[in-house]
């Protein structure tokens, strides 16, 4: 402001016991007269005017459009640069764990994962090939775990990549027209936000409040030396791989891993353990990371349950029971190797095989051939 009166009008405002702070209250300028001589200026202090509800709306849309826009800007400049770092693969740029790597970046990429490298193990190289070529849509599933990790493990971007689809909009149900159309127009303002139906977002959203209540993540989550959904790349003999553990302490090198589960009891995980390959991935992690040059010492499962109370418990794999799985993560790293430098998937073996059904009888049985063999 260029008008000494103005400017002396208003610290003697700044000063008055009554008004004080200038930014505590509105001011107007009012403009009288015309040419540089006959030109006077007015200023009237006035209470702070609320803004009504619509005007308050608009400005709230407006701010939040704002904030997305800015969100993706910095989104597509950090996509751009990962594009760049995964183009240029130097030793430097390899073993180190990084942040700001979607979730989308991670799983195009075609270094080879624990995941894959499990497939691998469990079926065949053809059928890799095939999954990578034509990826698996996602499932409500997944979408639900995606936001429970999110939720739970960075609730900053909770608002910014899900939403909750209303049940209504404008009293209007999801069945009508008016709905969808309203809906198709929410979905085109935020194309990069998942929607989830509202049974599906409050029950993540409760697993994610009861997963951060533990007293482990309490402890863990904000740790200075805590390292949250990072990315890995990383290379064995020749063959390019990743990681991204959910959460990586360097200081007491202890790996946390969240999981949801119908039965988070001692017994139930277990179970889970050996059906979906924990332990597998537990070995991975940590080859990884000593790849990496860190030094992982433990790996923790947070377990929490996908229905109320949403009960949590914590479980980590004896680290014998982890070495004895190197040898398989070796394996499959071998392997991939190869079909990238050949361009060979193998699908399943020609050969018959002899299924061994896993019952006490057929284990323990001998056939008359072994039988002569075994006691001559």
């Amino acid at each position: 402001m260029t008008q000494t009166k103005l400017q002396s009008e208003l610290l003697q405002l700044a000063n008055d016991e009554d008004w004080g702070d200038c930014r505590k209250y509105d001011i107007s300028v009012v403009r009288n007269g015309e040419g540089r001589d006959e030109t006077t200026y007015a200023m009237n202090p006035k209470p702070i005017k609320k803004l009504d509800e619509d005007l308050r709306a608009i400005v709230k849309a407006e701010l939040k459009q704002s904030i997305f826009r800015h969100y993706l800007m910095v989104k597509i400049h950090l996509q751009h640069l990962n594009h760049l770092l995964r183009r240029t693969r130097t030793k430097s740029l390899i073993d180190m764990l990084r942040p700001n790597i979607s979730n989308e970046d991670y799983h195009a990429d075609t270094a080879l994962g624990s995941s894959r490298a499990r497939q691998l193990l469990g079926s065949c190289p053809l059928k890799v090939k095939h999954s990578m070529k034509f990826p698996t849509p996602s499932t409500p599933a997944l979408l639900n775990g995606s936001l429970v990790h999110t939720a739970t493990l960075e609730p900053a971007l909770t608002d910014i990549e899900f939403g909750c689809k209303p049940t209504e909009i404008d009293g209007n149900s999801s069945r009508t027209k008016a709905y969808k159309d309203a809906f198709a127009e929410m979905e085109a303002a935020e194309p990069n936000k998942r929607w989830l139906p509202a049974s599906d977002y409050n029950m993540c959203m409760e697993v994610a409040a009861s997963a951060r209540q533990h007293p482990l993540l309490l402890e863990m989550l904000y740790h200075p030396a805590s390292k949250t959904e990072h990315t890995g790349y990383f290379e064995i003999e020749g063959t390019p791989c990743k990681v991204r553990p959910d959460l990586y302490n360097s200081e007491n090198g202890m790996v946390i891993d969240l999981k949801t589960t119908m039965d988070a009891s001692e017994k139930g995980f277990a179970k889970s353990v050996r059906q979906f390959g924990y332990a597998f991935q537990a070995a991975f992690y940590m080859t990884a990371l000593r790849q990496m040059g860190e030094r992982p010492k433990q790996f923790v499962f947070l377990v929490v349950e996908k229905s109320e109370p949403y009960a949590t418990a914590c479980y980590h794999i004896d680290n014998n029971d982890i070495e004895r799985e190197v040898p398989r993560v070796l394996e499959a790293i071998k392997i991939y190797g190869e079909c990238l430098r050949t361009d060979v998937w193998p699908g399943y073996s020609d050969d018959i095989k002899t299924l061994n059904l896993g019952t006490p009888f057929t284990e323990n049985r001998l056939s008359i051939s072994k039988t002569s063999e075994k006691f001559g």
